[in-house]
């Protein structure tokens, strides 16, 4: 009866980045990785209630632990340097709590 379990599948599309600078980058096409794969990710969590005043809750997001895309072009500004972090998970995630009631 207190048990709930839910599990979220996430699809992030595949996107080519534009406004790259090709002139600079042309010399060095290796560098031109201007395409990034879609990536897909379930997450799974659950709560218990315990009690009336105690409820448990755990999870894991990425569960499958899909690595995010990487790229030389993402900069700082928006991303970490090879990926967008904000977007893609970079590895799995678990997580857990408490919530008492009084």
């Amino acid at each position: 009866d207190g048990l709930r379990v839910a599990a979220t599948w996430r699809h992030v599309g595949e996107t080519t980045l534009y406004g790259l600078d090709t002139a600079a980058a042309s010399a060095r096409p290796e560098q031109m990785n201007d395409y990034m794969e879609q990536r897909d990710y379930l997450d799974i969590s659950g709560n218990y209630t315990l009690t009336e005043n105690i409820t448990l809750r755990a999870g894991i997001n990425n569960a499958l632990a899909e690595d995010a895309p990487l790229s030389t072009n993402v900069g700082t500004g928006t991303g970490n340097n090879n990926t967008y972090p904000g977007l893609y998970d970079v590895n799995r995630f678990f997580f857990a709590g408490a919530t008492y009631k009084f």
